[in-house]
Order: structure tokens, then C-alpha cells, then sequence
């Protein structure tokens, strides 16, 4: 069974992506720091009979993640996807934030991502597959005022994954950053979980024409 490992779940783009490749057979591990919120995600892919656990772990403390990513590695073994969704968007502007806060911000948005190439990249690379997903933002295209720790989060985050693309050129493991230009909203018409979910789903099902990077 193929699986898919998504880190920084919650409901809206994770739940939707955990229902989407689990419709299409996946297992889905979840990852996040809220049990209550992990365990409704689970009750619901369990209705729709999607196999699934989680484990509760913060992306944004190495040794949290890596014991979680090293535990469901000896549980099921080295997965087909992660997909890292985890970031911190805190609201803020120059005159309302100290850096304690950016950097807070920034250590899930950015550095969980950078822990998650460092925990999964020698698994990948052992079972010479494996795909990184990354959820980035239009923050990252051009930096808002209102939103100055998530704009340096997003734009630290695409530089990393296309550094990572780079690295990756003939490997093959590859990675790719869903670069999404606005605020999701299930009631809204484009920016929806589903269809979000559903160019993950294009994105691992493509082979000829892989891209490093989605602008959405």
C-alpha cells in the first residue's frame, strides 16, 4: 500500500489531500501538535474507510519531528510522499512584531521544512524514491505588511525547496512547492481545500512533466 505522510495536519488543505490520495488508495500518517483536531481527522477518514493514524509531534522542534518521522518509518516503513503543510501564520507588521516572533514563526514554517529534507531525504534516497511536498504561499512573490513573520516564512521556504530541487536534479527523489496565491476558503470558488488537494494529486501522478514549483 502506497503512503503518504502529511505533517502540520489540520482541517482544510491536509484533510482534503489526506481524503484525496487516500480515495486513491493511500494510507495517510498524520502529523501535529493538536491530538484533538488529529482525532477527528482520523475519525473522518476512518468513515470514508481510508486507512490512518496520527502521531502528535511540534515541526517545529527537531527532535519531536524526528521521532515521530523515525517512528512511522518502523511502523510502515519509508512512504511514497510527505507533505509538509505545517507553518505559524501569525498577523503582524513592523510596529506590532519583534523578531522573537518572526523567528518563532519562522521556525515552523521554515525550519520544520529544513528538519523534514534532513529526517526524510537519507530514507528516500536508500529506497531511491520518494516525493516532497511543501504547501508555500503568494506571500513569498511579494511580502505583505499585515503579514511580515508569514511573507519571510513563505519566501524562506520556496528559497529552501527550490535549493533542494537543485539538489535533487538526477536523483530520483523529487520535490515540488505548491505556491498558493490565496487565502483558502472552503466557501470560496478557487482557492478551495479540494481543488488544492487535487493538484497534489496531478502533481504525484505526473511523470513526464514534474514541476519543481505550482504557482496556484
Amino acid at each position: 500500500m502506497k503512503q503518504i505522510i502529511i505533517i502540520g495536519a489540520g482541517s482544510g488543505i491536509s484533510q482534503a489531500v489526506a481524503e484525496r490520495f487516500g480515495k486513491e488508495g493511500f494510507r495517510v500518517d498524520l502529523i501535529a501538535r493538536d491530538e484533538a483536531k488529529l482525532e477527528v481527522i482520523r475519525q473522518k477518514l476512518e468513515e470514508k474507510k481510508i486507512e490512518s493514524c496520527y502521531i502528535v509531534a511540534d515541526a517545529s522542534k527537531y527532535q519531536s519531528l524526528r521521532n515521530a518521522l523515525d517512528q512511522l518509518d518502523q511502523l510502515f516503513g519509508t512512504p511514497d510522499i510527505v507533505l509538509y503543510n505545517a507553518s505559524d501564520p501569525h498577523p503582524g507588521d513592523f510596529n506590532t512584531l519583534d523578531w522573537n516572533d518572526i523567528s518563532k514563526a519562522c521556525d515552523t514554517t521554515i525550519g520544520g521544512a529544513y528538519h523534514t529534507i534532513k529526517i526524510m531525504l537519507p530514507y528516500f534516497e536508500k529506497s531511491k524514491k520518494g516525493t516532497f511536498f511543501f504547501t508555500g504561499g503568494g506571500f513569498a512573490l511579494e511580502g505583505d505588511p499585515e503579514w511580515l513573520a508569514l511573507s519571510i516564512g513563505k519566501s524562506g521556504l520556496r528559497s529552501l525547496v527550490q535549493a533542494l530541487s537543485k539538489k535533487l536534479k538526477h536523483s530520483p527523489v523529487r520535490c515540488s512547492l505548491l505556491t498558493v496565491k490565496g487565502f483558502v476558503n472552503s466557501a470560496g470558488q478557487k482557492y478551495t481545500p479540494e481543488k488544492i488537494s487535487d493538484i497534489y494529486w496531478k502533481l504525484w501522478s505526473t511523470s513526464d512533466d514534474f514541476q519543481n514549483e505550482v504557482i496556484y
